[in-house]
């Protein structure tokens, strides 16, 4: 992508309205939320639309983040269906993509002693996550090393969660998951357990 000219005025504030709020920019980058902020999942804001537009004539570059299972190319065409095309913004970081660059280099902790073998649960089959990582993908937990969660949002996960709950006990296998909110809900989830076997 062509680098654009960026005004260079640090003593001018970018303002647009948006929101009913004053949006003040005093960056040369600026970093935005894709669900909730950009759009609702169903249509982009026209609001958020607007100001990533007024931003782009600003000259300011603009990520979008997300704690998206699904690579970054993923959510740019989840982005462009609900209409912000690629061009509107300067890339996207999630949670997925973070994770494939993990697996795929494997230079690093905790994808460095994981294995190769991977037994992968994904929302509607998506395989992007392990695609050109030279990971083999298990057709069963018990003939994985780890196991990759892509996504849980598909109801098909149901059986295979229960053979995944069965081998972590007898096995104490491996999980690693690609959404950063499954991360934080799975450790509050034993935080509060272990408060609550405290007060018993």
């Amino acid at each position: 992508m062509a680098r654009r000219s960026r005004q260079r005025l640090p003593l001018t504030l970018l303002a647009h309205q948006f929101g009913g709020h004053r949006l003040r920019v005093r960056v040369d980058h600026v970093l935005l939320d894709q669900w909730g902020v950009l759009h609702d999942g169903r249509q982009v804001h026209p609001a958020a639309r607007d100001c990533v537009a007024a931003l782009q004539r600003a000259g300011k570059g603009v990520i979008v983040l997300s704690n998206s299972g699904k690579r970054a190319v993923g959510n740019q065409r989840r982005l462009a269906a609900l209409g912000l095309p690629p061009e509107a913004y300067d890339g996207v970081l999630s949670s997925g993509e973070v994770t494939w660059r993990g697996l795929h280099t494997c230079d690093q902790a905790p994808f460095a002693e994981i294995g190769r073998s991977c037994f992968l649960i994904s929302r509607d089959g998506d395989r992007s996550i392990v695609d050109d990582t030279g990971l083999t993908v298990a057709s069963t937990v018990h003939e994985a090393d780890f196991i990759l969660l892509g996504g849980l949002d598909d109801d098909r996960a149901a059986a295979p969660r229960v053979e995944i709950q069965a081998t972590l006990i007898n096995r104490a296998r491996g999980v690693r998951c690609s959404r950063a909110q499954a991360r934080e809900t799975h450790e509050r989830g034993n935080h509060e357990k272990r408060a609550t076997e405290s007060d018993r």
